[in-house]
């Protein structure tokens, strides 16, 4: 086990995630190569990685929550199917690595190695793009754990918990 999976595991619960089997794909953008760090990962979190404690990085007021490290294996958290899917929409010369409990993505540029926070739904002329670590190595050193209960996590993730369709 390379000393990055320990780290996460000790650090976040990291476990492997449960999906959707489907077509593998094997690209990424034009002139990006997947992160060491990464391959490092999926040698040992082949269907991706999850976090029971959460995972998190905070920068000024804002906190980050990253929910899914895609993984390699054929299945609906392929780390190629979601670059596919996002092709054209996230920032030029990045990829996507990750994903938070909205469904906005964590990318790596491909010119820099810097990583990225993507909003994937800010309206037009909204800031859409939020640096998070000058490398995915010290991205990773400075993610903790999230000890948030299940409902404050809830809320966090400002997802639709019930709806009332009373017509």
């Amino acid at each position: 086990m390379k000393e990055i999976s320990k780290s996460i595991i000790d650090k976040l619960g990291a476990q492997r995630t449960a999906s959707t089997p489907r077509a593998n794909q094997k690209s990424l953008p034009a002139g990006c190569t997947l992160n060491k760090i990464l391959i490092d990962l999926g040698s040992d979190f082949v269907e991706g990685i999850t976090f029971t404690r959460g995972a998190k990085i905070r920068r000024g007021l804002n906190i980050y929550n990253l929910d899914i490290i895609y993984g390699e294996a054929p299945d609906d958290n392929n780390i190629y199917y979601r670059n596919e899917m996002y092709s054209g929409r996230i920032p030029k010369n990045t990829y996507t690595f990750g994903e938070s409990p909205t469904g906005d993505q964590f990318c790596i540029s491909c010119l820099t190695g810097e990583v990225y926070y993507w909003v994937h739904d800010a309206a037009d002329g909204e800031i859409d793009t939020f640096l998070l670590a000058p490398s995915l190595d010290a991205f990773f050193k400075e993610l903790g754990a999230d000890e948030s209960t299940d409902m404050e996590a809830l809320a966090k993730s400002k997802k639709i918990t019930s709806i009332d369709l009373d017509f």
